[in-house]
């Protein structure tokens, strides 16, 4: 939103949409590689840590607000 805001303050108006379309072609040329990199380095570790903190999602489709979610 702030993104959008900027730029429409400078004449150049940008959905939110189009930003977001930047940053996932950007995210998906460039980090990919890193992305692959890392998976294949941790898929060679003998213990991986995940963090497992519960949420609470208001509007999971098809579960109640009290369902745990991770």
């Amino acid at each position: 939103y702030r993104q959008e805001q900027q730029f429409a303050r400078l004449g150049v108006p940008l959905s939110r949409q189009t930003l977001a379309n930047w940053m996932i072609h950007g995210a998906d040329k460039w980090l990919r590689l890193l992305y692959h990199r890392m998976h294949e380095h941790l898929l060679k570790q003998d213990i991986l840590h995940a963090d497992e903190t519960t949420v609470q999602v208001l509007r999971e489709p098809g579960r109640s607000a009290e369902t745990t979610s991770y």
